[in-house]
């Protein structure tokens, strides 16, 4: 419920809604990821990518 009240918010504000989460999930299952480890290192490398580049 709170993913959908903030899709409408960004809306409203000209933002582009939506989930990554959701588009990762989908990327780990065709690419044959099926166990938490799939996941793990999916977030671990997003995590990389913010703590390195906030400094831009």
């Amino acid at each position: 419920m709170g993913q959908g009240v903030a899709d409408i918010a960004t809306g409203f504000i000209g933002g582009m809604a939506g989930c990554a989460m959701i588009g990762e999930s989908v990327i780990n299952v065709k690419s044959g990821g099926t166990e938490c480890l799939s996941t793990l290192v999916a977030v671990m490398i997003v995590v990389s990518f913010v703590a390195f580049n906030w400094r831009r």
